[in-house]
């Protein structure tokens, strides 16, 4: 009866302290799971992509972009935010601010940089339909709208469910080939 007793106790005691770092440790947990899927959801997106890249923005500077994914109908930047809360957002302002509880970050408008990326590759392959768009975790919420370009990553998931069903057009795949010669190697 005693080393039942004792087993008993001691699966209380891992259950209990499972239970203490499940809790301490959930928001973490949940985080690094949207993080991942919302790394998933971009790499799903198109028929090839290419990460980190670091390419000529056509002026003597070179931009480092997140994502380049080949579309059907042409190459798309994605640019990822990776924030929570609430965003107080406008393609007009050159601040952003996030609003997570009680405290508030500000950060600069990605939506400018992503226009500097796509002119970089417009640089490189100006014949080819260009886009970029800015992808959220499900967790970040735009209390006064969303700017244009500015989806979350369920959205992401519908509007380019269908793409993988488009054949990519030869005029695309060779810029696509010209955009991959063109990237320069890490410092």
């Amino acid at each position: 009866m005693a080393l039942n007793q004792t087993i008993s106790y001691g699966l209380l005691v891992l259950l209990l302290l499972t239970a203490v770092v499940g809790v301490l440790f959930f928001s973490k947990i949940k985080r690094s799971y949207a993080d991942w899927h919302l790394s998933q959801t971009v790499r799903k997106l198109g028929h090839d992509m290419m990460q980190n890249i670091i390419l000529s923005d056509g002026m003597d500077g070179t931009v480092y972009i997140d994502n380049l994914v080949l579309m059907p109908d042409g190459i798309m930047v994605v640019s990822v935010g990776r924030y929570q809360g609430a965003v107080f957002a406008s393609e007009n302002i050159d601040i952003w601010t996030q609003v997570v509880g009680q405290r508030s970050y500000k950060f600069t408008n990605p939506l400018l940089k992503l226009e500097q990326d796509i002119a970089a590759v417009r640089a490189h392959v100006p014949e080819i339909n260009t886009t970029g768009i800015l992808v959220f975790s499900s967790d970040v919420d735009f209390p006064k709208g969303k700017p244009d370009n500015v989806i979350s990553v369920n959205e992401a998931k519908q509007r380019f469910a269908d793409v993988h069903d488009k054949q990519v057009k030869a005029e695309i795949l060779n810029a696509w080939k010209e955009i991959k010669n063109r990237i320069q190697p890490e410092a």
